[in-house]
């Protein structure tokens, strides 16, 4: 029996919440200004989500750049995931001198999905915008972006990255090759909350690149402002620098396998479901080489393989990935494992049992 489109996109939902990809939002509480945030008729634009702990340090610097944005109608949801450093009183310095910031105070720390789903389910705003707190935006950023979406009523409005190689020059060709730099763009809430294109809760690392790609997937148009940057900080201590303990190779690849789940369901195009899936499947490099542990790069081969199980269009690897395909489709982790041995041997490795 034929189910329609938006069968499908409910019968998705219900499994991937059935998985844990989405959970409830106990455990905050909510500061809100008493005072109303903008008298013109524009009213709140932005949402701007920020999630903060421990980030003392650089969270000064971030809000700065927020509070002085050329374009005012914005509002600053600032959500503190219990820190241990002074990060709240830096909050609660800058909820008294900015009546558009509103505070969210986690009872415990649940993670980052966690504070930017909490953040989403207050946002006024007709678009979402996240921030790292540790990096900060050109003073100009909302104000070009707001020109540019009013012009286009688009989904997804990008900015310029700074710190990395931008994609954008891609993204024109196919609205797939947006698959980074997530924090760089905006997103129409009503298109987040239509969807229900979330974080999931359970992958505290990568959990950025499952919302990417849903929104991306859902998404009838990504536009660009090439001339206002977002700036991306990488630190020492960040989630995604230095090599990757076992936990997060985990909780990557389960990021990965949940972009495969939703390009399975809602990606009906063949060239642009093999155009996303070939991502996925290329990352193993970047995977294999975050980690100098024997056995995250065992497991790494054995859940490939098992993602390889699941995909559409298994055929079509044979001659984009030749060599995984002969391992995958026969299931030898074991194989697999010694080819990327020898050609990831730049990637050196000691002989653990974990490094979490």
């Amino acid at each position: 029996m034929k189910t329609n489109k938006a069968d499908n996109n409910r019968n998705l939902f219900d499994m991937v919440k059935n998985t844990g990809l989405i959970t409830g939002h106990s455990g905050m509480l909510v500061h809100h200004n008493t005072q109303s945030t903008n008298d013109d008729p524009i009213g709140c634009y932005f949402s701007v989500i920020i999630p903060c702990y421990n980030v003392s340090k650089y969270l000064r610097r971030c809000l700065d750049t927020v509070i002085n944005q050329s374009f005012p109608n914005i509002e600053i949801i600032l959500i503190d995931d219990k820190s241990t450093d002074d990060s709240l009183s830096i909050i609660h310095e800058y909820e008294h001198k900015d009546e558009r910031i509103r505070v969210i105070a986690h009872d415990k720390n649940y993670g980052v999905a966690r504070a930017r789903n909490s953040g989403m389910k207050i946002a006024s705003g007709k678009y979402a915008s996240f921030i790292d707190p540790d990096d900060y935006l050109d003073i100009d950023f909302y104000e070009k972006l707001y020109l540019k979406s009013i012009a286009n009523d688009a989904d997804i409005v990008k900015g310029a990255a700074f710190g990395v190689k931008d994609i954008a020059s891609y993204i024109p060709i196919n609205k797939y090759f947006f698959y980074a730099q997530w924090w760089s763009a905006v997103y129409k809430l009503e298109l987040l909350r239509k969807y229900h294109i979330l974080f999931p809760e359970d992958v505290f690392c990568g959990q950025d690149f499952v919302f990417q790609r849903h929104a991306c997937i859902k998404a009838k148009d990504i536009v660009l402002v090439n001339d206002t940057h977002y700036h991306y900080c990488k630190r020492k201590d960040s989630l995604d620098s230095q090599y990757f303990s076992q936990k997060k190779i985990v909780s990557q690849l389960l990021a990965r396998k949940y972009i495969v789940m939703l390009s399975n369901n809602l990606i009906e195009d063949k060239a642009d479901y093999l155009l996303v899936i070939s991502r996925v499947f290329s990352e193993i490099e970047w995977l294999w080489s975050k980690t100098n542990n024997k056995k995250s790069h065992y497991y790494l081969c054995k859940k490939y393989i098992e993602l390889f199980d699941i995909i559409k269009h298994k055929a079509f690897f044979a001659n984009t990935f030749p060599m995984l395909y002969v391992f995958m489709q026969k299931g030898d982790v074991e194989g697999l494992f010694k080819h990327l041995c020898l050609n990831y041997k730049k990637y050196k490795y000691t002989i653990l049992e974990t490094n979490d």
